[in-house]
């Protein structure tokens, strides 16, 4: 079950989904009963897993709240400040974006990754009309660095770091497969289902929790070729 905290008040969630991507910015859509249109930051809770989030837009139809969301305090899709840096370390670049975002660094990001010294940066602020947003910034200093991976977890924070893969907590239940595609649906009534562990042996890319009359949820694997 899922339920979003808006203004203090639980309430349940009737329909929606939420995307999780490895890299990148976790999204949802999420439809729930109310009178009135909320705006700003809400608590999402999947299966007791509070998943802190920021409302990109929404609308009130028929008395059904309908929104989309965002991991994190919405700040990722944000034009970045324009900043130049010199011998500064990775924490201090990333730390100052998130700051300016509005986002909160990780602390389980790995020190190894973010103490590596730069011997200069330079952050582009873009145009106004081609920002440079702050998740672009941080993509191409994962890149510069290493080819490290960078995401918005569920608990709401960046996180920039190399992927371990750790055993996905949850007790999978298995619906179907498909080997072609390399995709997996599992039920949607366990947590701990996140991108960047292993289930059955194998490394999650993307996870699909979809709500409603038959809840689910759909696994992408990385190595989509094994």
């Amino acid at each position: 079950m899922i339920t979003a905290t808006v203004a203090g008040q639980q309430k349940t969630v009737t329909g929606g989904w939420l995307s999780m991507p490895r890299i990148g910015i976790w999204t949802g859509y999420l439809e729930l009963d109310g009178d009135a249109i909320p705006s700003g930051n809400i608590v999402a809770t999947l299966a007791g897993v509070d998943m802190p989030c920021h409302i990109q837009r929404c609308e009130l139809v028929e008395g059904l709240v309908k929104m989309s969301i965002v991991g994190g305090a919405g700040g990722m899709g944000k034009q970045a400040k324009a900043k130049h840096y010199r011998n500064p370390t990775v924490r201090h670049v990333v730390g100052d974006l998130a700051r300016d975002a509005g986002e909160v660094l990780s602390a389980s990001s790995p020190a190894a990754v973010l103490d590596i010294p730069l011997s200069y940066w330079t952050t582009l602020a873009g145009s106004p009309v081609h920002p440079m947003t702050t998740g672009t910034v941080v993509q191409l200093l994962a890149d510069v660095v290493g080819g490290f991976s960078w995401r918005i977890l569920y608990d709401g924070k960046l996180w920039l770091g190399r992927e371990t893969w750790p055993t996905c907590p949850a007790d999978v239940r298995i619906i179907s497969q498909d080997v072609r595609n390399a995709t997996m649906v599992v039920g949607s009534d366990v947590s701990g289902i996140w991108p960047g562990t292993t289930i059955v042996g194998r490394q999650i890319d993307h996870v699909q929790h979809e709500f409603g009359s038959t809840p689910r949820s759909t696994v992408t694997f990385a190595e989509r070729h094994a």
